[in-house]
This record gives C-alpha cells, structure tokens and sequence, in this order.
C-alpha cells in the first residue's frame, strides 16, 4: 500500500467540509450551505437498491469544479454496501473489477455528472470528494473522469472502503495521479471489504486492493461510528 506523509492541508479541509454538507442536502432534501465564494451547479440523485436518494452534488468557483458524494444513511445505502460481489468496471475496457453495491450505486448516476462536466472548459481544474461509501464513489468516478475526459482529477476522500480489485487498482493508479485517501487508523471502514473473500460459491474467490495513497490520520472516539464520523474526521485535520 503506498501511503504519503503530504497532503494538502487546506484543500484536505476544504473538502472534508464540503463533504458535510452532502449529508445536510440529504437530510434536507436537497437543501445545503454552499461555501463561500462557489456557486451550485447542480445536486444529483443516485438510486440505492430501488431508493433514489440526494447523493450529492457539483459547485463550481472560477476554475475550479468539486463533485462531492455523500455516505452511508438509509437502509438500502446499507444493503448496497453490503453487496461485495464484484463487477467488471464498465467504462473502460481491461479496467478490472469493483464491488457491485458501489458500482451500481454510481451507475445510477453517472450519466448526468459526466455529461455536465464535460460542459466545463478543458482548462477547469477537477476535484472529487467523498466520505464513507461516498469516497468509494469518488474513486469510481475519478477514474471515470480521468479515463474518458480531457479532466485530470485531483481526488481526496475520506475514511473510505476499497473499491475493486487489484488490476482495479493499479489501472487507477496509473491514471489518476493526484490522489489522497485520509484515514483514522481505528476506523473500521477502510478495512473493508476484506483483502480476500471466500465466497459460498465453488472455487470463487474476491480480492480487494486499496487505491494509492493513504494519509493516515489518528483520533480514537472509543466508537465505530464516533472514528468514522466527518465531523470527527474534519476536527483532526484541523489542527495538523
């Protein structure tokens, strides 16, 4: 696993707030606090299982793009999640394969926020965001992103699980090169899925393989919820 000890501080911080709000447009219906100084492209929807919910959304200031994916909060986010079967990464030949539940998920949605950020000039600078299950998504879709436009994404997430398989992983690698995954070492999240997965079905057997780089962070809440927690998450980097 290759990790880093530099980040971007302020963008890390930017972000991770930025990732709150995916949770209060959920909560809210769509509503959220758009930061200072950015304007609302657009909020999307995503469909978990057969629940289209509020995922997330894109803001733009000047140059500079964010898409942003929301985390774990209903029921069926949790059965998504729970879907670790794997399926072939479907927007790029020879790009291995990611957990079902997360691709699924994204497929969902993909369309819409590919086909607005291709209305953005070729010069805009492209960040992607996510906490939990959403940083899962931001991987998806950085890759996406760095594989089928003129974009080089820069992707930042948070306490994220992996995502797909090896060859996944490196092919992720080798596009998408500014990458940062921030992770409490006592969140239980990025542990999963498991490395390996025996599955009920004969001689079948998953791999899973984290993305490049992980910065690790460390704050023990004594909880599993409580070490995973954004809010938690944006107290540690602040004070870095």
């Amino acid at each position: 696993m290759e990790t880093t000890n530099e980040i971007d501080k302020t963008l890390a911080v930017f972000l991770a707030k930025v990732c709150m709000q995916t949770y209060n447009q959920y909560a809210n219906d769509g509503d959220f606090d758009i930061p200072d100084g950015y304007s609302l492209v657009e909020g999307f929807k995503a469909t978990a299982i057969n629940r289209t919910e509020w995922f997330g959304f894109i803001i733009k200031s000047g140059d500079n793009i964010v898409v942003a994916f929301r985390g774990t909060q209903s029921e069926t986010d949790w059965l998504a999640n729970a879907n670790a079967y794997q399926t072939g990464y479907a927007f790029a030949p020879g790009r291995g394969k990611v957990h079902h539940g997360f691709m699924d998920i994204y497929e969902s949605c993909r369309k819409q926020i590919i086909n607005t950020l291709l209305s953005f000039p070729a010069n805009s600078n492209i960040y992607i965001t996510g906490h939990s299950l959403g940083a899962a998504l931001a991987v998806i879709n950085a890759l996406d992103v760095a594989a089928n436009t003129f974009f080089k994404p820069v992707m930042y997430n948070f306490a994220g699980p992996r995502v797909g398989n090896p060859i996944f992983a490196f092919q992720y690698n080798r596009l998408v090169t500014n990458s940062v995954r921030i992770v409490n070492e006592h969140d239980l999240v990025p542990k999963l899925p498991p490395v390996i997965i025996l599955t009920p079905r004969p001689y079948k057997i998953l791999y899973y393989q984290h993305v490049k780089r992980d910065y690790k962070i460390s704050f023990q809440m004594n909880s599993i919820k409580g070490n995973h927690d954004i809010n938690n998450y944006l107290e540690a980097l602040a004070v870095l």
